[in-house]
């Protein structure tokens, strides 16, 4: 990265009563890439942080992903569908109540001229414990303006947090 300031928050949103979204609208196109950062639970087993670019919930998206489980580990692709993982996020269904955390980098997100790339990961630690990487794309050469933050079957925990920071020059 080139020096001085690169690195610019954008917004975020704390999750005051169960919701079953979180968007960022009016996305800059003033950045080369963002970073959407997450501090989440999930509401039930196997409920899974993902995003949507531009309100698209078409099977515009392309997934591979590998997970690990304390001594299990598995991994997947995923062609044609409708969103991007985050990776795994905090149980809120068991005992211990625990948050994970998230993190998805859009590169060139407001380049017309390609399709989105990004990386994402997550995880958590206690009995539950697991890791997720996610490799992605989402097929559109449009401009990244909007965002939205969903959970695959549950709404988002209240407590969670979502932060968008801008990444100047990458």
């Amino acid at each position: 990265m080139t020096a001085g300031n690169t690195y610019t928050f954008i917004g975020a949103t704390t999750v005051a009563t169960a919701a079953s979204t979180i968007t960022f609208s009016s996305i800059p196109g003033t950045y080369t890439d963002f970073i959407l950062t997450g501090f989440a639970r999930q509401n039930a087993q196997l409920d899974s942080p993902y995003v949507q670019m531009n309100g698209d919930t078409g099977a515009n998206y392309n997934e591979n992903w590998i997970t690990g489980w304390g001594t299990s580990v598995a991994e997947s692709l995923y062609n044609g569908t409708g969103g991007l993982g985050m990776g795994y996020g905090g149980q809120a269904y068991m005992p211990w109540q625990e948050f994970g955390a998230n993190q998805i980098h859009v590169m060139g997100y407001s380049d017309a001229a390609k399709y989105k790339s990004t990386t994402s990961y997550g995880g958590s630690a206690n009995s539950g414990s697991g890791v997720e990487y996610h490799s992605t794309m989402w097929k559109s050469i449009a401009a990244i303006t909007s965002i939205t933050c969903k959970m695959n079957t549950g709404p988002w925990v209240v407590g969670s947090v979502i932060a968008l920071h801008g990444i100047l020059a990458a």
